[in-house]
């Protein structure tokens, strides 16, 4: 007797809230068969299910079960992010910040990680650490400062947040705000470098109450 196949539309059968098509969809997804996830992905996505959307922009970003595109990614993050869901905003704004499917825009980029780093989504943090910490390394030397004490602020947030990385985006920090540091007891100092030997002591301080890798940190001293 031939083997009978099962409907394959017998998985959603008497299926019809957006929770359901999700729970489907990422079980599928889980099991790697993303075809048939990004089908019922796309079903609660329809129905306004922010996780399921966000999901989609996932596998339209990676080209899982559909084919890489990065502007539908962009559709569906966005779907997602204005129904607050944090890790929309944040994959959101990498897309602004990077430009891609969308054309660069580093103001909307913290605009929208911003919104996922308030909700205490420590990605978010992290990213927006990353971000000033690069501003303040290549922006103008007057908004250094700000830059550093902004990536400080958001590294700590992460760490809080539980995320690793943020241990180590402090201690690179640290080390680049040490070398603005005045080295001579000569140099008068100003108030900006002030604020920068404050600002090295308040990382330092958090790093020291914090679990840290074998990598010790020699606290900042007056010059």
């Amino acid at each position: 007797m031939a083997k009978r196949k099962k409907d394959v539309n017998s998985a959603n059968e008497g299926i019809k809230s957006p929770e359901d098509f999700f729970k489907l969809a990422k079980s599928y997804h889980d099991a790697r068969r993303y075809g048939r996830a990004a089908t019922f992905y796309m079903k609660a996505a329809d129905l306004g299910h922010a996780k399921a959307q966000n999901n989609l922009g996932l596998m339209h970003d990676k080209g899982q079960g559909v084919k890489t595109n990065k502007a539908e990614a962009v559709r569906y993050y966005l779907m997602a992010a204005k129904q607050n869901l944090p890790e929309a905003q944040n994959n959101l704004g990498v897309m602004y910040e990077i430009g891609e499917g969308v054309e660069k825009d580093l103001k909307v980029a913290v605009e929208w990680l911003t919104k996922a780093a308030d909700q205490g989504y420590s990605v978010a943090s992290f990213n927006l650490g990353s971000f000033h910490h690069e501003e303040g390394n290549q922006g103008r030397k007057e908004d250094r400062l700000e830059n550093y004490s902004l990536a400080a602020k958001f590294f700590k947030a992460a760490v809080v947040g539980g995320h690793e990385q943020a241990i180590d985006g402090l201690k690179k920090l640290y080390d680049g705000v040490v070398q603005y540091l005045p080295k001579s007891s000569s140099i008068d100092f100003e108030t900006k470098s002030g604020d920068l030997l404050d600002l090295t002591r308040d990382i330092y301080e958090f790093l020291e109450k914090t679990t840290l890798p074998n990598s010790p940190i020699v606290p900042p001293e007056h010059p």
